[in-house]
């Protein structure tokens, strides 16, 4: 059975140095061109993320970033221990119960504070599913597959 675990968590502290990101550089959506620019520094304000980038040293500079996509290179992330994953590997995962009834395909992870949601695909129908311990009870990483043990009602009630 693998460790579901939410590399954000670390931030707790409310500042963090980028040696505790799983990135250490951010890709920048520049109007259609990706410049590159080293994570010098990273804090927490509420849900968000303040990111200090090498090379903007003002306000006025990081204003020009204002809309832009930020993107981190799978190939950079930084390695995790056994059994653990980051949450865009679970895509297209199989889901199943735990007598193996198939439910569906991971098609998203929707970021929610507190804990993370599932969008399972299930046929012509998309089910919620809460990604917690209790729930959500083996990731096969090699195969692909999800183990989940749905409490009364969750596959039935909870559908997008």
């Amino acid at each position: 059975m693998l460790e579901v675990r939410e590399k954000k968590a670390s931030f707790a502290s409310g500042r963090e140095s980028p040696q505790s990101l799983f990135f250490s550089r951010l890709y920048i959506d520049r109007e259609g061109r990706l410049d590159a620019f080293k994570v010098e520094a990273v804090r927490v304000f509420k849900e968000f993320y303040i990111v200090r980038l090498e090379g903007i040293e003002s306000i006025t500079q990081a204003e020009e970033f204002i809309g832009a996509e930020a993107f981190a290179a799978e190939e950079e992330l930084h390695s995790l221990d056994e059994g653990e994953f980051y949450l865009h590997e679970i895509e297209g995962f199989s889901v199943v119960t735990l007598d193996g009834r198939e439910v569906g395909r991971v098609k998203d992870v929707i970021g929610i504070r507190g804990n993370d949601l599932l969008v399972v695909a299930a046929g012509d129908r998309e089910i919620l599913i809460p990604l917690v311990g209790t729930i959500c009870r083996e990731f096969d990483l090699r195969n692909r597959r999800l183990v989940i043990d749905p409490p009364l009602g969750l596959l039935d009630i909870n559908e997008i």
